[in-house]
């Protein structure tokens, strides 16, 4: 299966009742890049819910992204694919309704592009983002009894639902809370026909940036989030970060941890998901490495492809048209002095034209080569005696004299 680039995920899963069920895909959607797809589905009352999403539920996602509602923009992806996942929900639904299944199970789907996250979830499979400066994100909207939002325990009692926790054989209540008639614990689930009518299918769909500095998304049934805590949880995914470990092993740790406080109560599904930091566009030095400093307009990088290592360290100092470069990030190579080092490329309507040999150092110019369809002349420069080449810009600044430093010497046009 292909996998977009700068995204690395681990599932691991431990089966008690076998109703859990998760889905990795790369999906493609009409004009824009792929998109990598990941989900949980936390089935109850049977597993026929859960593998159903499983197997069908992105397919149905690409499927009605293509088809465009009407009025609705070509290019406005995120409407698009918020309408795809309500349709793709919806299509679930009406196929376990027509197939009268009690089956139901909760659904939370992550879709990474490449400068957004899309999550869209029903139920209580909740997802969280950690990001390398300890900030902890919910990517859910939790629709659990408990945890979920007044406007949407409103909407259960106005469409005829009853909230409250379920009674033992002598009436006492115990345990959270449910929705009657059905005692799901959820406001919204895929399936479950017994259950209240006020239990929908409709998903929540949000957006996030993607993080530009990365970070680590841990997406989990129940069986994890209901037994471990949370800040055990950002522990481990921060153990995580060291070169030696990764994201295969946070999904086992925080396999064993679940197995080990779950006690065999619950299934447990976990997909962990690494983004990488978002690329910067940088300049490259004539070294190989990002340039270390910005340069002001008198100071721009030479374009040229034609200068060969010692040229580079050769310098005419022409007011106004020197141009530098900086020495690479992370300092300078065992063989490059730590000093900022001008360079000089001269751009001549004909070749040696203008050059003065008694007003110049200059002791002879290289053949001039062709780039981009105008001539090129890289000077070269005698060493002073017993100057070394590796100090050079501080040896010849000593050891030559003003001439150099005249414009009108050389009369050259200046490339840009």
């Amino acid at each position: 299966m292909t996998v977009v680039r700068g995204i690395t995920h681990a599932r691991s899963d431990r089966t008690v009742k076998g109703e859990d069920a998760t889905s990795v895909a790369v999906l493609f959607f009409a004009d824009g890049p792929p998109v990598q797809y990941f989900a949980v589905f936390d089935g109850h009352g049977g597993a026929a819910a859960a593998k159903l999403c499983a197997e069908e539920l992105h397919g149905r996602v690409v499927h009605a992204f293509e088809r465009n509602a009407p009025g609705e923009a070509a290019g406005d992806f995120d409407a698009r694919l918020g309408r795809a996942c309500t349709q793709a929900f919806d299509w679930a639904e009406d196929v376990l309704r027509k197939a009268h299944s009690s089956h139901g199970t909760t659904a939370t789907c992550v879709f990474v592009a490449p400068d957004a996250v899309y999550v869209a979830n029903v139920g209580d499979s909740a997802a969280f983002l950690f990001t390398p400066d300890g900030e902890r994100r919910v990517l859910i909207k939790d629709h659990r009894v408990d945890e979920c939002s007044p406007r949407e325990r409103e909407r259960v009692i106005a469409g005829g639902g009853e909230i409250r926790p379920a009674r033992n054989m002598r009436g006492v209540p115990h345990g959270p809370a449910r929705i009657f008639p059905g005692g799901l614990m959820m406001t919204r689930s895929v399936g479950d026909m017994g259950a209240s009518a006020t239990i929908i299918a409709t998903p929540a769909v949000q957006r996030f940036d993607y993080p530009r500095d990365g970070g680590t998304i841990v997406l989990a049934s129940d069986g994890l989030w209901d037994f471990v805590p949370l800040e055990l949880i950002d522990g481990l995914v921060r153990a995580s970060a060291k070169p030696t470990l990764g994201v295969r092993w946070l999904s086992q740790a925080l396999l064993k941890v679940a197995k080990h406080r779950n006690a065999d109560l619950d299934d447990v599904s976990i997909v962990c998901i690494t983004l990488d930091a978002k690329a910067e566009p940088r300049r490259r030095s004539w070294f190989g490495a990002p340039a270390a400093v910005a340069t002001s307009p008198e100071r721009e990088w030479s374009s040229s492809p034609s200068l060969g290592v010692r040229s580079r360290w050769l310098a005419a100092l022409t007011p106004g048209s020197a141009k530098v470069r900086a020495e690479p990030a992370g300092g300078p190579t065992p063989w490059q002095p730590k000093r900022l080092v001008p360079t000089f490329v001269a751009r001549f309507k004909r070749a040696r034209s203008g050059l003065s040999a008694a007003a110049s150092p200059l002791r002879n110019s290289a053949p001039a080569q062709v780039v981009g369809g105008s001539a090129w002349c890289v000077p070269e420069f005698s060493l002073p005696d017993g100057a070394d080449s590796r100090q050079m810009p501080s040896a010849f600044a000593r050891q030559t004299s003003a001439p150099l430093c005249a414009a009108a010497v050389l009369h050259p046009e200046v490339a840009a």
